[in-house]
């Protein structure tokens, strides 16, 4: 859950604990931190953006409204945990991504460094509920990478998918 420092007064003006106190009901989490992060400085957007990320899904209804407000913040490698600048610091000058989708444009903001994670996204695709899933590889330039993941051991990389380099989408077969 998301907190805010009381003794902080740039904080404390963006409440962000009763905002996003998120409960079981997680279907509009990510329009509520969307519209909110629209009136946060630069200096609340990235901590916040990290601390409520892990605990969103669905997102695609959102992606541009997030990329819009991504592009306005810029790269949040300031802002990012240790063990994730790590992860950022020692990704090359180019990047070659993956994503499991479900759809043959592989667009998205969400995308992994480790094909496998992305086979495994892919696979959660086939269990019926979408006729074919999809491989998404891409090449991506570090500075089109505005932040980066590793908490949920899924080498997730949120980018700007204007900048994909490459890109192919395969079907992704049963197996």
């Amino acid at each position: 859950m998301l907190s805010v420092d009381v003794r902080n007064p740039v904080s404390a003006k963006y409440p962000v604990g009763k905002a996003f106190k998120f409960d079981p009901c997680y279907h509009d989490r990510a329009a509520r931190l969307c519209d909110a992060l629209t009136v946060y400085p630069s200096g609340l957007f990235w901590p916040v953006f990290h601390s409520a990320w892990l605990e969103l899904d669905r997102i695609r209804p959102w992606s541009t409204n997030f990329l819009e407000l991504m592009r306005q913040n810029g790269p949040a490698r300031d802002f990012m945990a240790d063990g994730n600048a790590a992860f950022h610091d020692d990704l090359g000058s180019t990047v070659k991504v993956y994503r499991g989708c479900s759809h043959t444009k592989g667009g998205g903001i969400s995308w992994t460094t480790s094909r496998e994670v992305a086979e495994g996204y892919a696979r959660s695709y086939q269990s019926g509920l979408v006729p074919t899933a999809f491989l998404a590889e891409a090449c991506i330039p570090k500075a089109a990478i505005f932040t980066a993941f590793t908490e949920r051991e899924e080498d997730e990389v949120v980018l700007d998918p204007r900048r994909l380099r490459e890109l192919n989408v395969k079907p992704f077969g049963k197996g």
